[in-house]
């Protein structure tokens, strides 16, 4: 947001390079929990991917509230400022 507010149109672009990278990395690492799993029995492989996936509704459910916590207190370090 801070990059389309700013005009920065690169940087845009690069947030959202890194988005869709750790995205695609997230994933990675949901087939990774069953291939490191080899020897492992079925329900140890159900089980690593509950975590990935568990990992991942997390994220998406602490991110956007962190960020708005945040920018609460980014405006108020710049409202002390002025």
């Amino acid at each position: 947001m801070f990059s389309l507010v700013s005009g920065l149109f690169y940087l845009f672009c690069f947030a959202t390079f890194l988005l869709g990278f750790f995205t695609a990395l997230n994933q990675f690492y949901r087939f990774l929990a069953n291939e490191a799993l080899n020897l492992a029995t079925q329900n140890d492989k159900n089980r690593a991917t509950a975590f990935v996936v568990a990992g991942g509704i997390m994220g998406g459910i602490l991110g956007p509230n962190l960020a708005n916590i945040g920018t609460l207190i980014y405006e108020r370090s710049t409202a002390c400022d002025e």
